[in-house]
């Protein structure tokens, strides 16, 4: 049992901190989030840089995680209530296939709003030096991380 729990939940773990540490840059408040362009849940792509002009919200997310059960179905919700003033929430996970993702999203009742972002080797977590899930980044209207 603790061998299976090592080499599913520990062992990618080190993985993820091991690569971030290699290829990722330092993100920090104040100054432009790094630009990335991702395929997306319903087959678009999205585009950092593209929604420049709008506040953006970027989760990164996974299904097996406890508080983006909570999160996800409020970061919805802000994404209803403050889209008609230009809010974008970005959900990035780089753990699950499509597939996953969708079945957790209906689950949670959550349909269109959220761009879900397809990162299937988490190289955008891994360039953002995510560790732990869930992260939250707030990049602002100028794409500067605030």
């Amino acid at each position: 049992m603790l061998e299976r729990i090592v080499l599913r939940r520990i062992l990618p773990a080190i993985v993820v901190l091991i690569a971030s540490a290699t290829h990722g840059q330092d993100v920090k408040v104040g100054q432009r989030a790094p630009d990335f362009t991702l395929p997306t849940l319903d087959g678009d792509s999205a585009h950092l840089a593209s929604l420049r002009g709008h506040p953006v919200v970027l989760k990164f997310w996974a299904s097996w995680c406890p508080t983006c059960r909570t999160e996800m179905p409020e970061l919805a919700a802000a994404q209803a209530a403050h889209g008609d003033v230009g809010l974008e929430v970005l959900a990035s996970n780089g753990e699950e296939t499509p597939d996953k993702m969708r079945k957790y999203l209906a689950r949670l009742a959550i349909g269109a709003g959220l761009i879900v972002l397809v990162d299937p080797k988490a190289h955008v977590s891994q360039r953002y030096r995510v560790l732990v899930l869930p992260t939250t980044m707030f990049i602002d209207s100028a794409g500067v991380v605030r």
